[in-house]
């Protein structure tokens, strides 16, 4: 399991480094447990870019798909061994206001 994680975090800065799109800093990484389903949190790491976004990967992270979740500062993102239930933790930023708790659930692999 570490050893995916570690390849996991390894793909995603070369992946994302690639890309000509702003900067970012990853702040949380979740995987199942067949190592299908990922979800990475990001802050963009410039103060041009703002905004906390968070990525899908369905295909063992070979492609990543922006998610339509609330930007959130996320801090923590947990995945359950099947990767359809996840559960974010975000604090309080400037560029996003809570009108909803800070712990947010998915039941569908993060899609809402």
């Amino acid at each position: 399991m570490l050893a995916n994680l570690l390849l996991l975090i390894a793909f995603l800065v070369m992946a994302f480094a690639e890309k000509s799109g702003p900067a970012l800093n990853w702040q949380s990484v979740a995987i199942d447990s067949s190592g299908k389903y990922h979800v990475a949190a990001a802050a963009y790491n410039n103060e041009w870019d703002k905004g906390y976004p968070i990525y899908l990967s369905d295909d063992y992270g070979v492609s990543w798909k922006q998610s339509k979740s609330p930007e959130f500062d996320w801090r923590n993102i947990y995945s359950d061994p099947t990767g359809q239930l996840l559960i974010g933790f975000a604090v309080y930023n400037n560029y996003s206001s809570f009108s909803s708790p800070p712990l947010q659930i998915s039941k569908d692999r993060g899609n809402t």
